[in-house]
């Protein structure tokens, strides 16, 4: 049963986009006594169809957006900080897809009542919600058309690689190109990240394919685990993989989820099937700014910087100026 959350929910709230720049003061006042609960991996939070009254922040664990209950691979993986259900505000909001616990979760239930006094109330928290609400609705446009082509039986692209579970080369070219193309269009300032395994060729040849295939497929578990919920990422070539950062409207702010990312691959355990674990890797992280110049330019920027990263020694990172 949903029990009270102690006055030491503030921290964790404050990190959540939908309550980012809002005062603790303004947050205790309008949301004093909000309930929290616990799922267990594999149950479900919300299906197609389902409305709900409240709106849900992960306090811990990680919840799974999915076109059917086993897809094994997820459009958007929610962590600690992230919110789900924003649609819901607006009333007839229902959810487009299943949200699923990829993990044992504990969530914070805020009903819409209390939601809206808060963005009655502040300024700020309008913004969070607005700007959500956005990228919520431009999600669903991409479920919907994705629901359409499962229904309609057609394959279309294969988008997933099916060693790293990225985006491959063929969502590059289709769908992250478009994408950019519409960020250009509109002006939204947004970042991208391209890294490497450092030394991945002699990590292979020491370690054999098993053991650099484990260690791709670490480097880019990772990368789910850190990228937020409207990132991302696909297996680029090689060992290289790029990561896709909208609505970063800078390079400092883009650095900053590069080192995040850089420190998580090398505290990484590499551990083949049989349990033997292998050394850690590090990696080289290239970062560059979407200019007029579209895809292309941003590639190419990304690309130097991760030259001079890996010639600086590696496990370390470069922006393109």
């Amino acid at each position: 049963m949903p029990a009270p959350l102690p006055d030491s929910y503030l921290p964790l709230l404050a990190t959540s986009p939908l309550f980012t720049g809002i005062a603790p003061q303004i947050l205790l006042q309008h949301i004093p006594h909000p309930v929290h609960f616990q799922i267990r991996k594999g149950d479900h939070l919300l299906v197609p169809g389902q409305t709900t009254k409240h709106v849900y922040v992960v306090a811990s664990g990680r919840l799974s957006l999915q076109l059917s209950e086993s897809d094994p691979n997820p459009l958007v993986m929610y962590g600690e900080g992230d919110s789900v259900a924003e649609m819901s505000l607006l009333g007839d909001g229902h959810s487009p897809a299943f949200v699923v616990a990829a993990t044992d979760c504990e969530l914070i239930a805020i009903e819409h009542a209390t939601m809206w006094k808060l963005i009655d109330h502040s300024h700020q928290a309008a913004l969070n919600v607005l700007r959500l609400l956005s990228q919520r609705a431009e999600l669903n446009e991409r479920i919907s058309a994705d629901s359409l082509e499962q229904t309609n039986g057609y394959k279309g692209f294969d988008m997933i690689n099916k060693l790293t579970g990225l985006y491959n080369e063929n969502w590059m070219d289709k769908e992250l190109g478009r994408y950019l193309k519409r960020c250009s269009f509109e002006n939204r300032l947004s970042c991208m990240l391209l890294a490497e395994i450092d030394n991945y060729a002699q990590y292979a040849a020491k370690f054999g394919k098993l053991g650099a295939d484990q260690a791709l497929r670490t480097f880019a578990h990772t990368i789910i685990s850190c990228q937020r919920p409207e990132d991302q990422a696909g297996h680029y070539a090689g060992a290289k993989i790029l990561i896709f950062l909208p609505y970063t409207t800078n390079i400092d702010s883009a650095r900053i989820a590069a080192e995040r990312l850089r420190l998580a691959v090398n505290r990484a355990d590499i551990v083949l099937p049989s349990g033997d674990l292998l050394p850690d890797i590090t990696v080289s992280i290239g970062v560059s700014q979407l200019r007029d110049d579209g895809m292309a330019g941003l590639l190419q920027r990304a690309e130097q910087a991760l030259l001079e990263a890996q010639a600086s020694g590696g496990n370390c990172i470069k922006s393109a100026v």
